[in-house]
């Protein structure tokens, strides 16, 4: 969210001057700090663009705006409801989150949301003034061709001469379905793929990481997966960089619906060979792309479909063919470039 918020400042037209706000809300003493310094700020503003649905937070703009007529944008890239649904939460605790996310809306003058099919659903809801603002990615600032850093990289990681079948996110662990995910596509491939030279790479961490490193112990895969775990995000290039081929599945279900992710304008950007999901806002900018499997039979036909294609590539041995496309989508879909001139336009109005 810090990069977010850097992005699309950053790339702001000069005659806006923003100020970037980054508060710890652990303990009572910081939890008063961030409401202090956000309520004084509101003195000061003409906009604030949140994003958080953190009650302090929310409570301190909401008393900007009654003390000051300071402005409020609200930025939300999740359904909150569905999120605690599928985290397998107990029905009081998602009945709650859901009356919570209901006051959260009503209280900004405007809503920015990072998925198309969000933006419908809102407005359905009767939220008129909704903005659609993807996660983005500043492309000028990616490198995608260094192969001597790569190599470099490749060795130091014990990838060298392998191809490298790649995720990089978060590892969330489904309750209901009992499995890791993402993680569970990567072994789906490993596993129907066990004759091929294929070696599973994983960057991130999260409560799934041990049941994913349990998976592969389970199928006998310890010794063709290597874990780097959470990396820093200015090291997500180079990373990225020895990936052949790099996985973006998203399960099918309501909350991935309403998505972007900020992993996938990454991966279009850093001209690796994707195969995604044709879930959420996947399925919209990569149409017709060749990188988009469908995800309607659920996961054990997913997994076949996806293991076909990975061999299918392995085989043809082509993993820059349609590189330069994604990131053209990129550029078009999710440069900080685009996508600030949409905040752009809502800071002027709502200033005005």
């Amino acid at each position: 969210m810090a990069e977010r918020a850097r992005g699309l400042s950053r790339h702001l037209s000069p005659d806006i001057q923003t100020l970037e706000y980054y508060h710890d809300t652990t303990g009572l003493l910081g939890t008063w700090r961030c409401f202090r310094e956000l309520f004084r700020g509101a003195r000061y503003l003409d906009v604030i663009y949140l994003i958080s649905m953190h009650p302090v937070r929310l409570l301190a703009v909401f008393l900007g705006r009654l003390f000051y007529s300071t402005r409020i944008i609200l930025d939300t890239g999740d359904i909150l409801y569905e999120e605690a649904k599928t985290r397998g939460d107990p029905w009081w605790k998602c009945l709650l989150i859901s009356l919570w996310e209901s006051i959260c809306l009503r209280v900004p003058d405007a809503l920015v949301v990072r998925g198309s099919y969000h933006k419908e659903l809102l407005q359905q809801q009767g939220f008129a003034d909704v903005t659609f603002i993807p996660d983005g990615v500043d492309c000028s600032a990616w490198d995608s061709e260094n192969p001597k850093r790569d190599q470099r990289l490749r060795e130091e990681l014990g990838l060298a001469g392998k191809v490298v079948l790649g995720i990089m996110s978060g590892i969330a662990w489904e309750p209901h379905l009992r499995i890791p995910s993402p993680g569970w596509d990567l072994v789906a491939c490993l596993v129907r793929l066990r004759d091929m030279p294929l070696h599973g790479l994983v960057i991130g961490d999260g409560p799934g990481l041990p049941h994913l490193k349990k998976l592969c112990r389970v199928q006998s895969l310890e010794d063709r997966v290597t874990f780097v775990g959470r990396i820093p995000y200015d090291r997500i290039p180079d990373y990225l960089g020895v990936i052949d081929i790099v996985l973006h599945t998203a399960l099918n279900n309501k909350m991935s619906e309403v998505r972007t992710t900020g992993k996938l304008p990454m991966f279009l950007a850093s001209g690796r060979t994707l195969i995604a999901s044709a879930v959420g806002e996947a399925r919209r900018v990569l149409k017709d792309s060749g990188m988009l499997l469908p995800f309607d039979d659920g996961l054990d036909v997913y997994g076949e479909s996806l293991a076909r294609h990975v061999a299918q590539l392995v085989k043809a041995g082509d993993f820059n063919r349609i590189c330069a496309l994604g990131q053209e989508i990129a550029r078009r879909e999710f440069d900080y470039h685009v996508l600030a001139l949409r905040l752009y336009e809502l800071v002027r109005t709502l200033a005005s």
